[in-house]
């Protein structure tokens, strides 16, 4: 008998076998009853779950926050299962039991679903640095799943970690501490998308600096003596003075002292200078210090302010300024109401040398003077009054214009005064519009007490020869300010002499003057003159200050848009042959001049 036809026998006796058995009933399986989270942390979820009498196995599956769809995890014949997850992210379980079937499985219904959200990862890379003796920071890094961070310190009174604050930053500053004292702090990541869940606690330690030294004063000052004084500080063993040099722009130590005082003898007259102070203390060899007290003014009796000069600022108030004194507190402006009879009262306290005095009464004669001092509080050392600067002062309703004659002596023909920005502007049609623009005028500047720099921005626009100008600098004895105009001529014209833009030429611009200042020692920038952005031809600002010699000490943001990519392709060119840097936003082109290139 060949194998084909013994394989067909087979097949049929099989067969004849099946039909003779007993029918098998499978009973429906049950659903799960009860599901749990039994434990949950930044990278794992346990699940537990009750037993189903007869299954065989069960099916875990997971919706993950953001998913479309349920994902079945795993099949496991337990009840329990482990599943990996990523921090501080929201999931949903269920789970379902099964039999197995020939050739298939019988399932029963889902379980409820569970829902958790899975822990933030503990707080990292934690550190404590004290800014201050009263102050500690606190930075670390992201911490993973986290939205937002708690700080808690301990108290030693209650023996306890107490909350201090919360904060979705990566740093958190502590105030209000003692000097010299230890303190501790736990921070743990949290986040709130099933309640508020927490990380765990990662701790650290650190100790407040010695106290501030506090009452840092001139305590005398004469024509040539001076002395410093201050109050004791806690824990303090002694104290390190320092003395800041304007010519290498540095503070230097002078001496440490373990004395609450020091004096200066011999000094001459008018002498200014800056101290500041910090108190130290020795362990094992070593010195700690306290934070260095704020820089106060110090030296023999000041000079008396000179070049006074008063104003019209708007048409009510007027405008008293003077050349600045370097290294003194501030200044006081005081004011006579009678030409005859002076009856001097004081108008008003600036450091600044500059002073809007809103107070006038009215139309009248009024007389200004002007005195310097150091120190602070109740410890004021004065200069003598300056020379007497006499103003006709006529009030006038409604009025903006700062035309008087003592504006005309410092040659402010022709300006406005913008109240908002504080500094002084030229009107939109002022009489300089008819005479246009030749480099001659810069050349004979200095025969009217200016001193600026400029930048002449060349381009071929059209059917016209453009340039845009800028200049800053000093305009006379009392006043810094910049200016940026907008000029063109035809392009037959040989002579190098421009036209003022006419309306139709003028361009969106902006402007913003900044003066370098030094700030506890430190150098920054600080805005001084700022003019909005608008349309101009020729856009100025200028205000009451003296940088003789010291032109880098100003520089002039600016921003101008231009009408179109031909223009803007020329300006761009022109400053690039220059060497000078500049920014690009569409048609609006940012450069700064201070009179260095990139």
């Amino acid at each position: 008998m060949n194998k084909s036809i013994k394989r067909i026998i087979s097949f049929v006796l099989c067969l004849c076998m099946l039909s003779s058995m007993p029918i098998i009933s499978f009973a429906a399986v049950d659903k799960v009853a009860t599901l749990k989270v039994a434990s949950f942390s930044d990278s794992k979820v346990e699940l537990q779950w009750s037993k189903v009498d007869g299954a065989d196995g069960y099916e875990v599956y997971r919706l993950k926050s953001g998913d479309d769809d349920w994902k079945r995890l795993k099949r496991v014949d337990s009840l329990s299962y482990s599943d990996s997850v990523s921090p501080g992210t929201y999931y949903s379980y269920r789970v379902r039991a099964y039999k197995d079937k020939f050739l298939s499985k019988e399932y029963g219904a889902y379980s409820e679903t569970v829902n958790v959200a899975s822990k933030p990862k503990n707080v990292t890379g934690l550190k404590a640095k004290a800014y201050s003796s009263k102050g500690i920071e606190l930075t670390w890094s992201a911490a993973d799943g986290a939205q937002n961070y708690v700080v808690y310190m301990y108290n030693a009174k209650t023996k306890e970690y107490e909350r201090v604050g919360t904060t979705d930053k990566l740093s958190y500053k502590v105030t209000g501490l003692s000097a010299s004292t230890k303190y501790y702090f736990q921070v743990r990541a949290y986040h709130k998308l099933n309640g508020t869940i927490t990380s765990d606690w990662t701790k650290i330690s650190a100790t407040t600096p010695l106290g501030d030294v506090e009452n840092f004063r001139l305590k005398e000052c004469t024509e040539t003596t001076y002395a410093l004084s201050w109050s004791k500080t806690k824990d303090a063993e002694g104290y390190e003075i320092y003395k800041y040099d304007t010519k290498t722009d540095e503070w230097d130590f002078f001496r440490s002292t373990k004395a609450r005082s020091y004096k200066f003898k011999g000094v001459g007259k008018n002498y200014n200078v800056l101290y500041k102070i910090r108190s130290f203390t020795t362990a094992s060899g070593k010195k700690t210090y306290g934070v260095f007290s704020e820089p106060i003014a110090a030296g023999t009796i000041p000079a008396a302010p000179t070049n006074i000069v008063a104003a019209r600022n708007t048409s009510n108030d007027i405008a008293v300024a003077w050349l600045e004194i370097k290294g003194v507190s501030g200044y006081e402006v005081y004011r006579s109401d009678s030409a005859l009879v002076d009856n001097w009262k004081k108008v008003g306290t600036t450091t600044e040398a500059n002073l809007t005095d809103t107070t006038v009464p009215g139309t009248g004669t009024y007389k200004y003077r002007i005195r310097a001092y150091k120190g602070e509080g109740d410890h004021l050392y004065f200069s003598e009054f300056s020379e007497v600067k006499t103003i006709n002062f006529q009030k006038h309703e409604n009025q903006d214009s700062i035309y008087t004659e003592q504006l005309e002596q410092i040659g402010l023909i022709g300006y406005l005064y913008d109240s908002k920005n504080e500094c002084f502007y030229t009107s939109d049609d002022p009489w300089q519009r008819n005479f246009g623009y030749s480099e001659v005028y810069d050349a004979a500047a200095g025969v009217a007490l200016m001193i600026i720099e400029t930048l002449r921005i060349k381009f071929p626009y059209k059917d016209k020869d453009w340039m845009i100008q800028v200049w800053k600098g000093q305009y006379g004895l009392v006043l810094i300010g910049a200016e940026v105009g907008v000029y063109n001529k035809p392009k037959d014209r040989k002579i190098e002499h421009y036209d003022c833009a006419e309306d139709e030429d003028r361009l969106r611009m902006e402007m913003e003057m900044e003066r370098l200042e030094t700030v506890n020692g430190k150098q920054q920038w600080k805005r001084i003159i700022y003019r909005p952005y608008a349309e101009y031809w020729w856009i100025t600002g200028f205000v009451f200050g003296n940088e003789l010699g010291n032109m880098d000490s100003l520089r002039v943001n600016i921003r101008i848009t231009m009408k179109d990519y031909q223009m803007l392709s020329g300006v761009t060119s022109s400053l690039e042959k220059q060497g000078y840097y500049y920014e690009v936003d569409g048609l609006d082109v940012y450069f700064t001049f201070r009179g260095e290139k990139k």
